[in-house]
């Protein structure tokens, strides 16, 4: 609570694997008429910033954690897949900036992150990689790892580590690893447990289920191509209704 308002606090790491014991307390949210407003640590005045009512045209005015009091214009609006719902974009003129196009999703925040929206018109170091939520990948830009402010971090991924960390339950509990990976046709999971009555799902870079198989036991579960494409996939064992392991594989 803030000045009776009753906000969200987020917290902030470095680590490539957040981990909240040792992450640092940012700022607070809140959203109210779909306006997203944020008190830093430290400070107790409120600031604009997301304005999810924009219209082509218009100039968003925000601030953002860096201190910054930024504008820029809509050049337009329309719709993107986000774990397989439709999402509202908005695309802004980069305004002579020499890096990429900022864009905003509702409900993610900024393509350069979510405390740091319109820094396209300064020297962002910033780029939203990817959200996941309770282990599941919501969202993933593959194409942050080829920025060439990218290029010399190997296996530059999203791996649905980033978890809150508020609730233990909450954290694998098996450990497993699929080999071969990558693979063709077929490969093997195994986990250091015994499964009792499990169940696999597999998620694409979306987050969108491609796959599940239900009533698991033992130490090794078959996996099949069939019928999906190449690429990254993500698993999330689950048991009792719990998360108990989960990891990634590639299709050649």
């Amino acid at each position: 609570m803030i000045n009776t308002q009753s906000y969200k606090k987020i917290y902030g790491s470095t680590d490539f694997h957040f981990n909240l014991g040792t992450a640092s307390y940012l700022c607070a949210l809140r959203e109210t008429g779909k306006k997203v407003y944020f008190v830093e640590s430290g400070n107790a005045n409120e600031l604009l910033l997301y304005d999810f009512n924009l219209n082509v045209g218009d100039t968003a005015k925000v601030h953002n954690i860096m201190g910054l009091y930024t504008k820029l214009k809509v050049d337009s609006i329309d719709q993107v897949l986000v774990n397989g719902q439709s999402c509202k974009r908005w695309i802004f003129n980069a305004n002579g900036s020499f890096h990429a196009r900022e864009t905003w999703i509702e409900g993610l925040g900024s393509s350069f992150g979510l405390l740091w929206p319109l820094l396209s018109i300064s020297d962002n170091i910033y780029s939203l990689l990817c959200l996941s939520s309770e282990g599941t990948i919501i969202y993933h830009d593959a194409s942050v790892a080829s920025n060439f402010m990218c290029l010399q971090i190997p296996n530059y991924d999203c791996d649905a580590d980033m978890s809150t960390g508020l609730h233990d339950k909450e954290f694998p509990s098996i450990g497993s690893s699929v080999f071969p990976n990558p693979f063709s046709e077929r490969s093997t999971l195994k986990t250091d447990q015994e499964l009792k009555n499990a169940e696999l799902r597999i998620y694409d870079v979306l987050g969108q289920e491609v796959m599940k198989q239900l009533y698991l036991n033992g130490k090794e579960v078959l996996l099949l191509k069939e019928n999906l494409t190449g690429g990254c996939y993500y698993y999330k064992l689950s048991q009792s209704n719990r998360m108990v392991s989960k990891g990634k594989f590639i299709i050649e």
